[in-house]
Parts: C-alpha cells; sequence; structure tokens
C-alpha cells in the first residue's frame, strides 16, 4: 500500500508490486475526466471501459489520435471535447491497460477512514 504525505506523489508501481515518491509538480494527475454538467472520477471511467471491452485491454495509446477519440467517445460519449485531451485519453487507456494487465478487475478510490467518503485522487 502507497501513502501520500501531500507534498509529493506517490504511485504504486502496479508490475512490480512496489512503491515510488516523486514530487508532485513532476506529475499531472489524472483523477477525474471532464464530463458535460460535472466530472467523473477516473475509476468510474476505467469501469466503463472494463465494461466496453468485456474485461480484457483497451486500444493501446499508442493508436492514432483519430482511433483513440473515437474509442474514447464510445466509452464516455458525453465527454467534454473542448477539455479532454489525447493525451489525457492515452494516459487513461495506458493505465487502465496496465491495470487490467496486473490482474485488477474492480476500480474503487480508496475510502477516506476518517468519513467513510471516497478520497480524492
Amino acid at each position: 500500500r502507497c501513502i501520500s504525505d501531500g507534498c509529493g506523489f506517490l504511485a504504486g508501481l502496479v508490475m512490480r508490486r512496489s512503491c515510488v515518491s516523486r514530487p508532485a509538480p513532476h506529475y499531472r494527475l489524472l483523477g477525474r475526466i471532464r464530463h458535460v454538467g460535472d466530472d467523473i472520477p477516473l475509476a468510474e471511467v476505467f469501469d466503463r471501459i472494463y465494461v466496453q471491452t468485456g474485461g480484457k485491454e483497451a486500444i493501446s495509446h499508442r493508436e492514432t489520435p483519430e482511433r483513440i477519440k473515437a474509442a474514447f467517445a464510445e466509452v464516455l460519449p458525453e465527454y467534454d471535447r473542448d477539455r479532454v485531451h489525447v493525451s489525457d485519453m492515452k494516459k487513461c487507456f495506458a493505465w487502465y491497460n496496465i491495470l487490467v494487465g496486473a490482474g485488477f478487475t474492480k476500480f474503487e478510490l480508496p475510502k477516506d477512514e476518517k468519513d467513510g467518503t471516497e478520497a480524492e485522487a
């Protein structure tokens, strides 16, 4: 289990089952996807991809931008096309594929131990 102290970013390296710490400014965290009307947690986007793919790997993040956009629109047709960039979509598909390849089948945010709500990514 990886824990952040709030000053940086700790990422669980899924494939190695270890943790690495990097200063937060070096990463753009993708915790939510811009959506018409409201943002959607990344965990929910992963759930939608999982249903769409039948639990298999999604499109490769190395596909053309047009194919990435088309695949993302199938999963989340109401995403904000002005604010969600192809680079965000590529990260989303790449991270999803890493998690599915490591055997993840549920994508839930950790619960905040104080009040039982989902912690922000």
